[in-house]
């Protein structure tokens, strides 16, 4: 009972000191906010027909994936694999990261092509990989997310 009202006072304490301003200064050399995401990509420059989709929709797409990868620039290795220098990389090659046989043995590059044939339906394209998602069936979604990919994934820090 004495624990309990101890961790009881602490916790009206912290609630009490909420909102009231920091007694110090802000040190000089805090890290400046990181810069907030894109909400428009220049398509222009991409591969048709990547190059007339809509990467902003394809950056709603991706959501679907950040449970599992990350893509931009400094992104780690998750439940699946950074996308960051997805393409032209061989399938199953990424460092740090340990691919399923089936990728490990897939032995091409991905390319546009390869990841919009792989991403309409992961399993049937490739029996025995780990990935659990059943994949996007919509073309267009394919298409935005790929060209959402082509910039993110290529994109300095």
């Amino acid at each position: 009972m004495l624990l309990r009202g101890a961790l009881t006072a602490i916790a009206l304490a912290v609630l009490a000191s909420c909102g009231q301003q920091q007694a110090t200064a802000p040190t000089q050399n805090a890290a400046p906010a990181a810069a907030p995401e894109p909400t428009s990509y220049d398509v222009s420059t991409l591969e048709a027909p990547y190059n007339t989709a809509d990467a902003a929709a394809g950056a709603r797409v991706f959501y679907k994936c950040k449970s599992c990868h990350a893509a931009g620039p400094g992104a780690p290795n998750m439940v699946g694999p950074s996308l960051h220098g997805l393409f032209g990389r061989t399938v199953g090659t990424h460092e740090g990261f340990m691919f399923s046989d089936a990728m490990a043995n897939g032995g091409f590059p991905w390319t546009p092509a390869r990841l919009d044939h792989y991403l309409a339906n992961p399993r049937t394209d490739m029996p025995g990989n780990r990935m659990a998602f059943v994949g996007l069936k919509d073309p267009a979604d394919r298409q935005n997310l790929i060209a959402y990919l082509l910039i993110e994934t290529k994109r300095e820090k």
